[in-house]
């Protein structure tokens, strides 16, 4: 958490961060054609910062195969995410992560 900082204008006044705000997060749930995953995978509380690979990250550690980032193929709405700093919040836009934070 962010603590109150001088101002760097010369007189006394302390400032707040305004960005104190909670982190925003959201459930992501992947459905998957791939032979070797049964069942959606599903991500709560997924932080709408995470970036594209971050979450393959997390793909790879929640999977016995754990694939490689090349081996995974990430489509949203027909698209494929392959920039891979690209977040969450960017690929799904602010107002539908709101809408399904919990």
């Amino acid at each position: 958490m962010s603590q109150p900082v001088a101002s760097t204008t010369g007189n006394d006044a302390t400032t707040r961060d305004t960005s104190l705000s909670e982190p925003i997060t959201f459930t992501l749930v992947i459905v998957s054609p791939s032979v070797g995953v049964s069942a959606p995978l599903s991500f709560p509380n997924l932080d709408a910062g995470t970036t594209v690979k971050e979450l393959k990250a997390k793909i790879r550690e929640s999977l016995p195969a754990k694939p490689s980032d090349e081996r995974q193929r990430l489509i949203h709405r027909g698209r494929m995410l392959a920039k891979e700093s690209e977040t969450m919040l960017t690929i799904f836009g602010a107002e539908t992560v709101s809408e399904t934070s919990p």
